[in-house]
């Protein structure tokens, strides 16, 4: 089994997508990251969940986790409003955006290889690097589920020149 066995298309987001447009696309695809491309449509970054989260919400509340039952749902339409009006560019170019830059691993790499190198780049999705279609990355995840899959049973080895 190899990486691209395990690629799946995930949605490219611009730099010029609003905030809230962001989060919409998190939850809409329930994502664990979320891929951003730069104004000629390669990939530039990815950035968390968290991250576009931490973004909509009052930097006050999480200073105050308290002050968070305060707040009521009327609130909400404050917030997006807010995040309506910035770009996650604008986030990134301010620095109040934590990202990072986009791993990628070889469409031939092995199951095995492709965990490793995941680990050594702290990612949680790496970009497939093959000609073609930029979208298909592969996620920890699947590479975990394949591992397991791979797993030998009932203390089993594989045979010489067999994958783990």
């Amino acid at each position: 089994m190899h990486a691209s066995d395990l690629a799946v298309e995930l949605p490219l987001l611009p730099r010029s997508s609003s905030i809230s447009e962001t989060f919409k696309l998190i939850a809409d695809h329930d994502l664990l990251a979320v891929v951003i491309t730069g104004e000629d449509g390669r990939v530039e970054a990815i950035a968390s969940p968290v991250e576009i989260t931490r973004l909509v919400l009052p930097g006050y509340v999480l200073d105050d986790l308290t002050l968070a039952g305060l707040l009521d749902d009327a609130s909400l339409a404050d917030l997006f409003a807010a995040a309506d009006a910035r770009t996650v560019g604008d986030a990134i170019d301010a620095g109040d955006l934590g990202v990072r830059g986009m791993a990628e691993v070889d469409a031939d790499a092995s199951v095995l290889e492709t965990a490793c190198q995941m680990v050594a780049a702290k990612a949680q999705i790496v970009r497939l690097r093959e000609d073609g279609d930029v979208r298909r990355f592969v996620s920890l995840a699947s590479v975990l589920d394949a591992l397991l899959a791979l797993r030998p049973q009932n203390g089993a080895t594989p045979a010489a020149g067999e994958e783990a």
